[in-house]
């Protein structure tokens, strides 16, 4: 039988073959993608935003997704921060990219904080002045100009009058923040 079918026979085991390699390929994305979901993550032990989209506000602060999220106000701020078992609030301000690249609006201690203090070069002084990921196409020295907004409908022309200069160069970290400014 397996003679005078052999072409049916081979086709079988050819797509059994196949089945087994799609499953195999299927588990390893599905581990991929948990575990660095999970890197992702790591340092962000509370996300509290501005009412609204819980989802949201996740995508956009843990994995730099451009969306349009609600600030808190100053004073909400200021008492999370001021708590004495919270070890860094940082506020994260999004809006604008260069080239791809998120730029967000921060502190200077949560660049520290997300490197662990694996930082070429320095954190910014100025407000002129920016630290890129390790992914971003720039260099220690280079300066760019940010465009308002991401994609295909950012206006580039909308920040002519801010120049920042790099001043510093994350370490890689394997999260979304390898490719923010």
């Amino acid at each position: 039988m397996l003679l005078r079918f052999r072409w049916t026979n081979a086709l079988f085991v050819g797509l059994i073959a196949v089945s087994v390699g799609m499953g195999i390929g299927l588990i390893a994305q599905e581990r991929g993608l948990r575990q660095g979901s999970a890197r992702a993550a790591d340092k962000f032990d509370l996300v509290v935003s501005a009412p609204g989209s819980e989802m949201t506000i996740l995508l956009a602060s843990v994995f730099l997704q451009p969306s349009d999220v609600p600030l808190l106000d100053g004073e909400t701020y200021d008492r999370i921060a001021r708590t004495e078992t919270v070890e860094i609030a940082a506020p994260l301000a999004y809006g604008d990219s260069y080239n791809g690249a998120p730029v967000v609006g921060t502190i200077a201690d949560f660049v520290t904080y997300l490197s662990d203090d694996r930082i070429e070069g320095r954190r910014w002084q100025a407000h002129d002045e920016a630290v890129v990921g390790a992914r971003v196409d720039l260099a220690v020295g280079d300066s760019f100009t940010p465009a308002h907004g991401h994609g295909a409908t950012a206006e580039e022309d909308a920040h002519d009058h801010s120049h920042f200069e790099v001043v510093g160069r994350l370490a890689l970290t394997g999260t979304p923040w390898d490719r923010a400014i």
